[in-house]
């Protein structure tokens, strides 16, 4: 055998075992990035969900929010309604009043016609009366 290559089976073992302890370490390394990626994802997917569960808490919030508003809105109404209602009341019942006056004021209207009626035929019977009287003076002067 050539005495420039030597086989030495502990330099043989040594590299073996130093192959052996690279592999490992590149193995626990590689592990170690997949233990890393897989947690992770783990905390991007409950990102997600803790996401998800504020974005339906904000929309819960803002329907609950968008009801007390309407709510708001509906008693803003109600009172309105009822101020409404009390002023229609107030309104029928001064109509009701300036009806019972109106129908007053008619009757007394009726009843100055009529007296004004009767004053006028007394006061013609009178001019006619006058007249006739003036007509006998005046006959009985000449005669």
């Amino acid at each position: 055998m050539d005495s420039s290559i030597s086989y030495n089976d502990d330099e043989h073992i040594e590299s073996v075992r130093s192959y052996q302890y690279w592999l490992a370490s590149v193995v626990l390394t590689a592990q170690q990035h997949l233990s890393k990626a897989q947690s992770l994802e783990m905390a991007y997917q409950e990102t997600l969900r803790n996401t998800d569960i504020i974005i339906k808490d904000e929309g819960a919030r803002r329907l609950r929010l968008r009801i007390l508003m309407l709510e708001n809105e509906n008693d803003d109404l109600h009172e309105q309604l009822a101020l409404e209602d009390d002023r229609i009341d107030v309104l029928e019942q001064e109509s009701e009043e300036l009806r019972g006056q109106l129908g007053q004021a008619q009757e007394d209207v009726c009843q100055r016609e009529a007296e004004l009626r009767t004053h006028t035929r007394e006061l013609q019977s009178l001019k006619v009366g006058g007249t006739l009287s003036g007509v006998e003076h005046t006959l009985t002067l000449l005669g």
